[in-house]
């Protein structure tokens, strides 16, 4: 910063020719101070930095460090009367000659404190007064510095412009990267809620197959029950087919005892008629026998056939209530044994 403070009022100085002069008067001594200070202690180069010549300053500061305090305030710096209006501080010259020794001693001591040194400054006797045209080549040797830090100002404003630019740059692609990973978590959100759905659908798919299998089952037993049931229709009908079939026999039976009934009353009828009679007719030409006597044997025939005859009208009745395959035998065994019995 001031180096380049130093290097805008060096332009204000060239015009005092005392300044000049003390400059030429000094410079050797100046030279000797910088390279030891420079050389030793870096960080006294600002305390120096009045005491070396323009191009010195300006070739060891650093343009773009220049360019960058160009916007500090100026330091300004007044010029005595006569041979004494000079820019250097005699006073401050012999302080700082004075403290390189102690100072080179005391780094001296930090290395061996058992060794002290002391430095001297060397000092050279003053040049001649430079000519005209060293202040021409000197003037000429500013303006190529002054046109060199304008360039390194262009060149840093181009810098800064392109900075600012690519900073912008930077903010927008920041701004669309942003923009990215929000469209990425909605894509992630969006992607969850579809396998959210593929898993319902997945459960609605497996609900749908086992209610498609108890459908299965269902209409499987549904039909086994048709089957079921067309065979109870069927032995139904066969049922009622043999209840006709029953009923018919029972019709028939019942005619045959209603027959049998009166041709049991007419033989019992003829049977007490016979009884009854003391002497038969007999005919001339034809002989007859009397059958023997039918006390003994008309009781014991006329209660046997009662009994038969009971005995087929009780299972003829049992066959109208309950028209079994029992009792209809039943029936046909008292008719059988009532037939018997009368033939």
């Amino acid at each position: 910063m001031v180096g380049c403070t130093v290097a805008r009022l060096r332009g204000h100085e060239l015009t005092h020719a005392g300044a000049r002069a003390a400059a030429g008067q000094w410079a050797p001594e100046r030279e000797a101070l910088r390279a030891i200070i420079l050389n030793r202690f870096p960080v006294a180069r600002q305390s120096l930095i009045l005491l070396l010549p323009v191009a010195s300053i300006t070739s060891m500061e650093d343009p773009q460090r220049c360019l960058a305090e160009r916007d500090l305030p100026t330091v300004s710096t007044s010029t005595g009367n006569g041979g004494s209006g000079s820019n250097v501080d005699r006073v401050l010259f012999k302080n700082l000659v004075e403290m390189v020794p102690l100072v080179e001693s005391l780094m001296d001591k930090r290395a061996s404190s058992s060794f002290a040194r002391r430095a001297s400054i060397v000092h050279t006797r003053a040049p001649q007064l430079k000519r005209a045209s060293d202040y021409k080549s000197k003037k000429v040797a500013q303006t190529d510095s002054i046109k060199k830090t304008r360039d390194a100002e262009e060149s840093v404003q181009n810098d800064l412009n392109e900075l600012l630019f690519l900073r912008d740059q930077v903010a927008e692609l920041q701004k669309k990267l942003i923009e990215k990973e929000e469209a990425l978590k909605s894509a992630e959100n969006l992607t969850n809620q579809v396998n959210e759905t593929y898993a319902s659908v997945g459960d609605l798919r497996r609900q749908v197959v086992e209610k498609d299998a108890l459908i299965k089952s269902t209409n499987a037993q549904l039909y086994n029950a048709k089957i079921k049931l067309a065979d109870k229709q069927a032995a139904l009908e066969k049922i009622e087919w043999e209840a006709k079939m029953s009923k018919k026999k029972v019709e028939e039976l019942e005619g045959d005892a209603k027959s049998n009934d009166r041709q049991i009353t007419a033989m019992m009828t003829l049977f007490e008629a016979i009884a009854n009679k003391d002497s038969y007719p007999y005919l001339d030409d034809v002989s007859f026998e009397p059958p023997p006597p039918l006390d003994d044997i008309g009781e014991i025939d006329t209660v046997k056939m009662e009994e038969a005859r009971e005995a087929y009208l009780s299972a003829v009745a049992a066959a109208k209530e309950d028209p079994s395959d029992e009792s209809l035998a039943f029936a046909a065994e008292a008719r059988h044994r009532l037939q018997s019995l009368i033939l």
